[in-house]
């Protein structure tokens, strides 16, 4: 190759060659994403991603995988489409999740969540739409502070919203939680078809058993100290 076709990247802005020709952002989606939904977390103090100096505390991030993640800080919008319920065993290796909340299973998880250090939660999962993303991800209401906020959520399904941090305290602790409001802003929707299908598989799913790296679930309380 001629030298003189070489430069430096240094300081040195590189157009976008591919220009219009660029595929659908939702099909370049759908062909990287792994074979699980992201999630998206609440980081509160003890969460993985705050101790390993990844996010800072009070904001929120959109991990599709223990190193692919977007940090979405104070605030972000979204429309919820569905909400199941969920009850997640933690283990070093893989975590159990468990939306049948008949089965003896879920029963039990949510028995030993009240356990301290059961590393187990039960609570309401969501699947919602990330307009500015084009993506789908699960959000999960499992602590004692965020389960009351799932019905705010619940209220706004198929609607756009917001979704904000609070920080609560009591005598001895702070923590985070989530709360949702209305949103004013015009918001991109999916291709509604392929919306009916992600809603159809995500309330069909009964339990699935996924490893360390599938981020289906963080911790417990997401952060939250108990008291």
């Amino acid at each position: 190759m001629s030298s003189e076709l070489i430069q430096s990247t240094a300081n040195t802005e590189i157009p976008d060659l591919m220009g219009q020709a660029k595929p659908d952002v939702e099909d370049f989606n759908s062909m990287v994403r792994p074979g699980y939904m992201g999630r998206v977390q609440l980081c509160g103090s003890s969460s993985s991603m705050v101790t390993e100096q990844k996010m800072q505390v009070g904001m929120y991030a959109y991990i599709r995988s223990k190193d692919d993640f977007v940090d979405f800080g104070k605030e972000f919008n979204c429309i919820p489409f569905a909400y199941r319920f969920a009850a997640m065993r933690f283990d070093p290796e893989k975590t159990i999740v468990n939306h049948d909340s008949k089965s003896d299973e879920f029963k039990e998880i949510r028995a030993e969540s009240v356990i301290k250090d059961s590393k187990c939660a039960y609570g309401v999962q969501f699947l919602i739409w990330l307009p500015a993303l084009k993506e789908f991800a699960t959000f999960f209401c499992g602590s004692k502070s965020a389960r009351p906020e799932a019905r705010k959520i619940e209220a706004l399904r198929n609607k756009a919203s917001t979704f904000r941090a609070k920080l609560v305290s009591n005598v001895s602790y702070k923590w985070w939680v989530p709360t949702a409001f209305p949103c004013s802003a015009e918001l991109t929707l999916p291709n509604m078809e392929v919306a009916a299908e992600v809603v159809a598989k995500f309330m069909a799913e009964k339990s699935s058993v996924q490893e360390e790296e599938a981020p289906a679930s963080a911790t417990p309380a997401e952060g939250e100290r108990p008291r």
